[in-house]
């Protein structure tokens, strides 16, 4: 028996339990991150068995985003930088697997942008400033790949301007500091 057909089953009740979750996302989000954790943790073993699967990390990447979301409307920082961890670590998992597929560069780059946004959220500047620059390097290489693709170049242009606001942030703070002292 194929490993895949070992794994449907399992898949269509984490893809269940993620739309349950959704389905309280709002209402209860207690309730809704039980059913969520319960999906993540079926796609977590099936993507261990079946890594190449495309299937699995799409679930992986819904279900985190979406402990993520519950995580920062909660204010539970720690746990939502918890997800992203392991978001980073199966994206990049996919990327040592196709170190070509650049949709997976520009989700790394988009995760390691949403991370300095939560940052940002607890007002840790020095670490949104760190993850923007992941970001922004992620993406001043593929600019060099890909000047002519406009979803791309929108991305970017973002990246630079939120990156912008950062340092403008901790040039700010730096001077209020520095008045103090």
């Amino acid at each position: 028996m194929k490993i895949s057909t070992i794994c449907s089953l399992p898949s269509t009740k984490a893809q269940i339990q993620a739309n349950i979750g959704n389905l309280y996302l709002d209402e209860d989000p207690e309730k809704a991150q039980k059913y969520f954790e319960d999906a993540l943790s079926v796609l977590e073993n099936n993507f261990e068995l079946e890594p190449d699967e495309e299937i699995h990390y799409s679930g992986l990447k819904t279900v985190l985003n979406n402990l993520i979301t519950v995580f920062k409307n909660q204010k539970e920082y720690e746990k939502a930088v918890e997800m992203y961890s392991k978001l980073l670590s199966f994206q990049q998992r996919m990327l040592e697997l196709d170190p070509e597929d650049r949709e997976y560069t520009k989700e790394l780059a988009a995760t390691y942008a949403s991370l300095a946004l939560l940052y940002s959220e607890k007002g840790d500047i020095e670490q949104e400033s760190h993850y923007h620059r992941l970001a922004l390097d992620i993406l001043e290489k593929l600019l060099e790949e890909s000047s002519d693709d406009p979803e791309f170049l929108q991305r970017f242009t973002v990246g630079l301007y939120i990156l912008g606001s950062t340092l403008k942030k901790l040039r700010k703070n730096f001077m209020q500091s520095s008045r103090k002292q």
